[in-house]
């Protein structure tokens, strides 16, 4: 599951869910479609981004120069610059600067100065939920396309990279593995790290062992006392 927050619609009033993410935590650029509003991540090591024009300024969104390079939106739009996200019940483009009231209200670091940047072309970007499948978000991620074996371990209790992440990079991966483990966090374990040490030493994902997955316990739950 991914921690969403909650915004509103000035079009229509109604509430959507979205998570805010930081371009320089991802290395990424990104564009909105120009369409529904869905979300394109694009990161810089990513196979085929290394052809593309260098971009006049990093985690920000993308340049004109990128957009006929880029595939088009499921729903058939263009993710293109200059264009924002969209409610996902009316279908009209969000405002940013009605966005910072929500956004602000809802942050951690707001009392200590953190603010909204105000539009849809900074650091931030804003993937929102997908209303057909609840918990998971408006985003198409740039896959990785290749027959190299790899080797992704997600928990299943992340909420910074959830595993629906390693689940579409996996689509991709026809020699790749994918191992969630139940429990897990974002975290290192010891079953990870002797999981990880085990596929360097064979080179593949066949015959991998991963019993040990099943030992890891669901970590607990602290609540601080009130002061």
């Amino acid at each position: 599951m991914v921690m969403l927050k909650k915004g509103d619609c000035e079009h229509c009033g109604r509430v959507y869910r979205y998570s805010l993410w930081h371009c320089g935590f991802g290395d990424t650029s990104y564009a909105y479609c120009d369409d529904c509003g869905m979300l394109a991540t694009i990161n810089y090591s990513s196979e085929g981004v290394a052809d593309f024009p260098d971009p006049s300024a990093r985690y920000q969104e993308i340049d004109i120069q990128w957009e006929p390079l880029l595939r088009h939106c499921e729903c058939g739009g263009r993710f293109r610059k200059g264009a924002a996200p969209r409610c996902p019940h009316c279908n009209e483009p969000l405002s940013a600067t009605h966005a910072a009231a929500h956004m602000e209200k809802q942050a951690v670091g707001a009392p200590k100065g953190w603010r909204w940047q105000g539009n849809w072309n900074g650091v931030y970007c804003l993937a929102i939920e997908d209303p057909r499948d609840p918990g998971t978000l408006r985003q198409m991620i740039d896959p990785v396309k290749s027959t190299v074996p790899v080797l992704l371990i997600s928990g299943d209790l992340d909420p910074v990279t959830p595993p629906w992440l390693a689940e579409q990079t996996a689509r991709t991966l026809p020699n790749g593995r994918l191992v969630i483990i139940k429990n897990a966090t974002h975290s290192s374990y010891d079953c990870v790290e002797a999981m990880v040490a085990d596929f360097i030493d064979k080179g593949t994902t066949q015959g991998l062992d991963i019993s040990c997955a099943d030992q890891i316990k669901r970590p607990p739950f602290v609540v601080l006392d009130s002061p």
